[in-house]
């Protein structure tokens, strides 16, 4: 099953997404949308999620940015080697957040001419 929900003291975590991730990709526009589904407001909800090197050179995550401080990036600055996968989590807070939320995390690797776009939706009850 690729989604598995798992609901504890207002968290909810959903597993195993992984995006294919290259140096030779990441100088396209390259995005992917990674879905909450419905949340209730002043939960805070983690996604696990993966990249995984396609490519032929090892890759680093330089850093992330969002557009709103609800959503953050946890991963470790680590080499994902050629055929690896580096774990992630992207955390959103909805505290005070109402209705269908669309945001967007952009994610620097080294040698990437553009970020990774991921974009984070969710509905919030």
């Amino acid at each position: 099953d690729l989604h598995k929900e798992y609901r504890r003291q207002r968290q909810m975590c959903i597993r195993d997404s992984v995006i294919a991730v290259s140096a030779e990709s990441l100088h396209t526009d390259m995005s992917d949308t990674l879905r909450f589904g419905r949340l209730h407001s002043g939960e805070t909800a983690r996604l696990e999620a993966g990249f995984c090197n396609r490519g032929g050179e090892p890759l680093v995550v330089v850093r992330s940015e969002s557009s709103c401080g609800c959503t953050s990036l946890e991963y470790d600055a680590q080499p994902i080697m050629p055929g690896d996968t580096l774990r992630v989590a992207v955390r959103f807070d909805t505290s005070g957040q109402r209705g269908w939320l669309f945001k967007v995390l952009r994610v620097y690797f080294s040698g990437g001419e553009r970020p990774l776009r991921l974009y984070v939706e969710a509905d919030v009850q």
